[in-house]
């Protein structure tokens, strides 16, 4: 049976994890800021495709200033707007928000990415994962029946 898009989107949630961690224990926390970004982003976006809630649609993305290259996968501002909702009191969009502004800190600007910062990110959004972990493990074994 061919892998699920969730299923590889969590993939690649692991991997950025797993990297961002390892750059944070060599003291890189502006590589560990944006690998953990790309890690929550990968990881709602494969919880958004177990609970089949689809990417908006191409017309209402030419709307949008910035217009998503990749058009089967959801751009980073409506991702973080259409999960919040599905995690009862969890404030991921607020998390989602928090650690994109510390990627950008890491990224582009003058200033590095502070140890305290990306604990702090860490520390709120690690239990995300594993509700998200479980969403896939349940979808997985659907598709299995």
């Amino acid at each position: 049976m061919a892998e699920s898009k969730a299923s590889g989107f969590w993939k690649k949630s692991i991997e950025n994890r797993i990297v961002s961690q390892q750059a944070s224990q060599k003291q890189h926390y502006n590589a560990a800021a944006s690998r953990y970004y790309y890690a929550l982003y990968q990881a709602a976006f494969a919880f958004l495709e177990v609970k089949k809630i689809p990417v908006p649609d191409k017309i209402l993305r030419q709307k949008r200033w910035v217009k998503n290259k990749n058009p089967d996968t959801w751009p980073h501002r409506e991702l973080s707007e259409n999960i919040d909702g599905l995690f009862i009191g969890s404030g991921f969009q607020r998390i989602m928000k928090n650690a994109w502004d510390l990627r950008i800190k890491g990224d582009y600007k003058d200033t590095p990415v502070e140890p305290d910062e990306y604990a702090l990110i860490t520390g709120k959004a690690d239990r995300l994962f594993e509700v998200i972990r479980n969403e896939i493990d349940k979808d997985e074994t659907k598709r299995a029946d």
